[in-house]
């Protein structure tokens, strides 16, 4: 029988840090402080990827590019971009890593 339902696993994890939640929303006035070779992340083809600030741009959009993957380079806006979060487990929760 075929189905067009999407497949689920579940894991039971070894440590609870090993599940972390969602990161938060950008702290106030992150965008506004947001400068060239600054690094973030962009969401693009569902998933989060690391970027680095190209160029600010009128609107309040962002030159986007990444060392990483020379494709990916594009215009964003603060609805794609977020920090560059880092975990660091349930003690210390979630930490913006350096921007440069």
């Amino acid at each position: 029988m075929h189905s067009d339902s999407l497949l689920a696993e579940w894991v039971q994890p070894q440590d609870f840090d090993d599940v972390r939640p969602a990161p938060p929303p950008p702290p106030d006035g992150f965008f506004d402080g947001l400068a060239v070779g600054d690094q973030v992340t962009l969401w693009f083809e569902a998933g989060w990827w690391p970027v680095k600030v190209r160029a600010r741009e009128a609107g309040g959009t962002f030159q986007v590019g990444s060392d990483v993957f020379p494709g990916l380079s594009r215009q964003a806006n603060a609805t794609t971009l977020r920090p560059n979060w880092r975990w660091g487990g349930k003690k210390a929760g979630w930490t913006i890593a350096d921007k440069k």
